[in-house]
């Protein structure tokens, strides 16, 4: 095909164009390289596609280009000048997202003559990313070979490792050692001619070893390949992030894992990933170095900027693309470019959810509001987890009870992967073992760091897990799920607005919550008026003076209480959020400010996301054995007395197994022996990183006795846990956001833990003696919510010694009465059940 083709310009002046008139151009004839032109914008449209991913569907641009770029009805040169029009409109195609006319189309213009032209190579490109994103990957190898061939044979370099790198992530374990083969070749075939080329073959090369399980040649191709990323003249730090990738692969598949109790060369890996996309800069100036964040910027300057709140782009509505964005990156993503997947799972997306429920509270759709609340909330603690809490999906996956998973679940689960298949055995196993003494793990460190590397490995592989460790409300009718008599209130804080919205199994009302911003003072003053985090004076009131700042506080939540229609609902379920977790809901009054509190009318339950208040993430637990951590909780400063009271407690227990610094295994060990974990003791969430707060207490020193660590492996934990000293800010007449309680239950949910207790502030003294007797007699029987409303009724109804309470002052000890039903005493626990 020649280079160059002549193109007419101008009119020949003749006597009837003369006669004609108007403005006359004189004729000129210039050779023009149509095909380069025709390969650049083909270039353009591919590259344009790759970036803004599906932001490029219907784009006005190329569909412009389509209309301009029509096959003429009279060709010069027919067939040839045909190829090359029908492989650039290929690629307008491509870019238009219309992946099946691209599949379709390319084989028909790919070739001229049997021969590859100048668009060969980015038209089989195109195809190929085109079959990546279908069910059907392996298709696209041959697509990808044919286009490096094509790009070597037509010195068009940067196309060849770009389509061994595609090869690399479509191929699976049978056939990723031909495809590791073929990029060694390609990488000393181009050796001179581009060092680009041979970097990005090498890397590849190294990446489908590790597929096929050859992890010794993988490491051969990326210490060439290192060695030529360190030359003082080469400089391509992309491919240095999916040389990082490549090298956390192989620290997997070697036996290193994720997050573990100090950072391992796979964390080391990925925290270059990290810096690459997500905080790369140059001269001190941010940029977006990787398509899929620079879409989640595009999104947020097109929508959250927008005059008009339900804006979309490329045909999606608003709601759908923050959806979309803040949601995993789709599997074709991780097929053609990991470090971008690696990257978006990484990114913090909550701007794009609460950009999502601002969108549901403008158009006033209350169950769309529900489902996007759902998902902003559970976007706060993926987003605290490593790789976006993909890891905990897998763990979710392999250790949930099969009759908890969606058919999709089931279907991954039980398919091919041998890994996962490993990993589901080991897990039974160790669900299924018994210890054969009180306090001996089922399982050994040794034999968790193996699961974890499983874990890690799996993590890093080019594939998707459905949603498991936080399960989602339905997108449509979110609230069918709910039982009867039961209705959700779940609060979500924005800024300085609160929206709120009360779901039943008929209906979702929503609205927003006047002077939300006036709620944490409101709170703040309910709590001391009831005694909490008062440095001085007397703790118990003699008045009830926080009735009148409760009602307040109802009024400004709940504007219309004929809403709840308290007489037909046996149990109320508080998703709160920010400080409202401070809040102890059962103290609202239902009607008046003398009227009795919500808690006296129906049950009342808290969850950390409606999704985990439906949906449980484990069964009743079958093992009675309940578990005690106590310490200087009951008389902290006499010693006697808190001896005495333990042991009390202890002898009401039915096989109680007491747990101690003395205990060699940390409590995230001993779920196959216990079926309940009780901790009595003063305990301070870690409120800079809540995932290291410690759990039981006596475990403080070993590194696998944090939340971090119970949400690993090992699987089997207890079915119940309740954490009775918990202080939080409120402890000491501060108000904090309640990240750490929401953190702690949510964590020990997606641990496992089907229910949960836990305090507001800590009380300890006689009082909670009372409380936890009752509460650890009955545990083995009823479970923990049955068993705390029956010990919180007791302690309400039992008569109290003022010098038995540590929590209250000197002053209070003058108090000739005092009454457990004092809420000092019995409101600051909330418990967490699923329906």
């Amino acid at each position: 095909l020649s280079d160059r083709v002549i193109f007419r310009q101008g009119d020949v002046l003749t006597e009837q164009r003369l006669s004609q008139g108007g403005t006359f151009q004189e004729p000129s004839f210039r050779p023009i390289d149509i095909a380069e032109i025709m390969r650049t914008l083909a270039v353009a449209c591919h590259r344009r596609r790759i970036l803004l991913g599906p932001l490029a569907k219907n784009d006005p641009v190329v569909t412009q280009l389509l209309g301009a770029t029509r096959f003429p009805g009279n060709m010069p040169g027919g067939r040839d000048f045909r190829s090359l029009i029908g492989a650039m409109r290929t690629t307008e195609y491509f870019s238009q997202v219309d992946d099946r006319r691209v599949i379709d189309d390319a084989p028909s213009f790919t070739l001229l003559n049997n021969q590859v032209h100048a668009l060969t190579p980015v038209t089989l490109m195109a195809q190929a990313q085109a079959i990546a994103a279908s069910g059907r990957p392996l298709q696209a190898l041959p697509v990808t070979a044919s286009a490096a061939n094509a790009a070597a044979a037509l010195e068009q370099p940067e196309w060849i490792g770009e389509a061994m790198q595609l090869a690399a992530g479509c191929a699976g374990p049978e056939n990723a050692a031909a495809v590791a083969r073929s990029a060694a070749t390609a990488a000393v075939a181009v050796r001179r001619e581009s060092r680009l080329a041979m970097l990005h073959c090498l890397i590849a090369a190294a990446d489908a070893s590790v597929t096929a399980g050859d992890t010794a040649s993988a490491s051969t191709f990326l210490n060439q390949a290192g060695e030529l990323s360190s030359r003082r003249d080469v400089l391509l730090p992309r491919l240095d992030a999916y040389r990082a990738y490549v090298a956390a692969r192989i620290a997997a598949a070697s036996g290193s894992s994720i997050g573990g109790a100090s950072p391992s060369e796979l964390d080391q890996s990925l925290q270059f990933i990290a810096d690459f996309a997500l905080n790369h800069r140059s001269r001190r100036r941010s940029l977006s170095s990787m398509p899929r964040l620079f879409q989640m910027g595009l999104i947020r300057s097109t929508i959250l900027n927008s005059s008009s709140s339900g804006r979309g782009i490329g045909g999606m509505s608003g709601d759908e693309l923050l959806a979309d964005y803040s949601s995993k990156p789709p599997v074709e993503l991780w097929r053609r470019d990991p470090v971008d997947a690696i990257g978006a799972c990484m990114a913090d997306t909550l701007l794009l959810r609460s950009a999502r429920v601002e969108l549901a509270a403008a158009s006033g759709s209350a169950e769309s509001f529900l489902v996007a609340c759902d998902h902003l909330l559970a976007g706060r603690f993926l987003n605290k987890l490593p790789m976006g809490g993909r890891l905990a999906e897998i763990r979710a996956l392999v250790s949930r009870d099969k009759s908890l998973l969606s058919e999709q679940a089931l279907q991954l689960r039980n398919g091919g992967s041998p890994i996962v298949k490993a990993l589901v055995a080991a897990v039974e196993a160790e669900q299924q073992a018994a210890p054969q003494q009180d306090v001996m793990p089922a399982i050994t460190p040794a034999q968790v760091q193996t699961m974890e590397n499983s874990v890690s490995n799996l993590a890093l592989q080019r594939m998707t897990f459905p949603t498991i460790a936080m399960p989602n409300l339905e997108s449509r009718k979110p609230q069918k799920t709910l039982p009867e008599r039961t209705a959700m209130l779940t609060f979500v804080v924005l800024g300085n607005r609160v929206y709120g919205s009360l779901a039943t199994n008929k209906k979702v009302t929503m609205w927003q919550v006047a002077g939300g911003n006036r709620l944490p003072g409101e709170i703040s003053r309910l709590l001391k008026a009831i005694g909490v985090g008062k440095g001085r004076g007397k703790r118990i009131a003699t008045d009830d003076a926080w009735r009148q700042i409760a009602l307040t506080i109802r009024e400004r939540l709940i504007p219309d209480m004929s809403l709840l229609s308290i007489d037909r609902l046996d149990q109320i379920t508080v998703v709160p959020d920010g400080p409202l977790w401070y809040l102890p809901f059962e103290l609202l009054p239902q009607g008046d400010v003398d009227t009795d509190g919500l808690g006296d009318a129906v049950a009342i339950r808290y969850a950390a996301t409606p999704g985990l208040a439906v949906y449980p993430t484990s069964l009743p637990t079958t093992r009675s054995t309940v578990g005690l951590a106590s310490s200087k909780f009951f008389s902290p400063l006499d010693m006697e007395r808190e001896t005495a009271i333990r042991q009390e407690i202890i002898d009401g227990m039915k096989d109680p197994v007491v747990l101690s610094s003395a205990v060699g295994s940390p409590a995230s060990f001993l779920g196959s022996r216990l079926g309940h974990l009780v901790v009595a003791a003063a305990q301070t969430p870690n409120l800079k990183t809540p995932l290291n707060t410690n759990v039981a207490g006596y475990d403080l020193a070993s590194p696998q006795g944090d939340l971090a660590a119970w949400i690993r492996l090992p699987a089997a934990v207890p079915g119940s846990v309740a954490l009775l000293g918990i202080r939080t800010p409120v402890d000491t007449g501060k108000m904090g956001d309640g990240d750490e309680l929401f953190t702690l239950l949510a964590g020990l949910q997606v641990a496992g833990v089907r229910d949960v207790l836990l305090s507001r502030w800590a009380v300890g003294g006689e009082s909670t003696a009372t409380l936890l007797r009752e509460l650890t007699q009955e545990l083995p029987f009823a479970g923990l919510a049955d068993s705390f409303a029956r010990s919180r009724i007791i302690l309400r109804d039992a008569k109290l010694d003022p010098s038995a309470e540590p929590l209250l002052s000197r002053s209070d000890a003058e108090l000739e009465e005092l009454s457990g039903s004092y809420p000092l005493f019995w409101s600051g626990y909330l418990l967490a059940s699923p329906n």
